[in-house]
């Protein structure tokens, strides 16, 4: 159902007849408020709770007069932002930090300008990150699952679900040792939160980079830590826990496959909350199935909304429940609810805000601009 709010507000488009912004995903993202225009210009509004992604017909209506549209995950494909389509679209307010589901050279191509919000969400997504860690390393969906399948008192013991390859232990903090892959402000806060927690830190360097090891001093909202940047191989080949925070482009895509679960520890622990296909989902069903890492967790992937029929994890998982006795795939899954929070929310409407008032006052927020 759409809800049509009427505002007014003035700047460069002063004059012109009234501004058209259409929010297609209002369940997921603010909307930012557009009363504090007062008498600037006119602007009109149209909220949609939800839109369907598979129906093109549905989402090019809706957007067909649209000079503005605010998303959030909705794809934005070459065949909606065609001229012909969307003719009077002239900027997208992306209420998320990541962009790779917007045509970006279409957008260069038209002049349309795209804002997004990247640090809305940072530190709830480097917590959950923190949290998929643990629920890994010690197993707690796998021992949930046998405990309430009452496989205590039948196995006497459940201990063996924390077992590694070889019967190893499970590793206190003080002896991981963490990787990140990705140091943008994901990877710098995931770095602060396991530094706090007495965990030793290492920082991958570009996958193509031969750079030797180097250390930096990198500021944070409560201070400096220092930390060490390596090779993406050797962190591969030293670490026991490994967070994935890159965006998903064309040269991140299957960064992490078969080549690269062979050089991993048997120890090793990988968490990603960056984008699916950055971690090849058959290479790692393998790697868990074969034992060659100690356990996985992820909160995106491939496909989504992901589901059986098209991810092989979670149809992996899914048989897995199916049987009672027996180990479970040491692998952990959230709905790309990563970023989900109270402070999070508070963010995107701060940044949708900005973002709409910025761009119709001719000054966007400079941080935000993608394109």
């Amino acid at each position: 159902m759409a809800t049509k709010t009427p505002s007014t507000t003035s700047n460069s488009l002063k004059g012109k007849s009234r501004i058209k912004i259409v929010a297609l995903e209002a369940r997921f993202g603010p909307i930012p408020n557009l009363d504090i225009f007062e008498g600037e210009f006119d602007v009109d509004i149209t909220i949609y709770d939800q839109t369907v992604r598979d129906d093109l017909e549905v989402l090019n209506q809706r957007l067909r007069d649209a000079e503005i549209a605010i998303i959030c995950t909705m794809p934005m494909t070459a065949a909606t932002l065609a001229s012909e389509v969307t003719p009077n679209l002239r900027a997208i307010s992306i209420s998320a930090a990541g962009t790779d589901h917007v045509d970006m050279e279409i957008c260069r191509q038209r002049g349309i300008r795209v804002l997004n919000s990247p640090r809305a969400n940072t530190e709830t997504v480097a917590e959950h990150a923190i949290a998929l860690f643990f629920a890994a390393r010690r197993a707690i969906v796998q021992t949930h699952i046998r405990t309430v399948h009452n496989q205590w008192p039948k196995e006497k013991t459940l201990l063996n679900s924390l077992r590694g390859k070889d019967e190893a232990l499970p590793l206190g903090l003080k002896e991981e040792i963490v990787g990140i892959v990705g140091y943008g402000g994901v990877g710098k806060h995931i770095a602060k939160l396991c530094t706090g927690l007495g965990m030793a830190i290492l920082i991958a360097d570009r996958k193509s980079s031969t750079s030797m090891e180097t250390q930096e001093i990198v500021p944070t909202t409560s201070g400096c830590i220092a930390v060490t940047r390596c090779s993406f191989t050797h962190i591969l080949q030293t670490c026991t826990v490994i967070f994935v925070a890159v965006p998903r482009l064309p040269s991140t895509m299957n960064m992490i496959s078969a080549a690269e679960f062979a050089m991993l520890r048997s120890r090793a622990v990988l968490v990603n909350v960056s984008r699916g296909g950055i971690v090849n989902e058959n290479d790692l069903l393998v790697a868990l199935r074969e034992r060659q890492i100690a356990g996985a967790a992820t909160d995106v992937f491939l496909v989504e909304p992901a589901c059986t029929e098209n991810s092989v994890l979670i149809k992996a998982l899914a048989e897995d429940e199916t049987t009672v006795d027996g180990e479970k795939l040491p692998l952990v899954v959230t709905p790309h609810a990563a970023w989900y929070s109270e402070v999070t929310m508070e963010n995107l409407a701060k940044d949708a805000e900005r973002n709409v008032i910025g761009w119709l006052r001719g000054n966007p927020p400079s941080q935000n601009v993608v394109v």
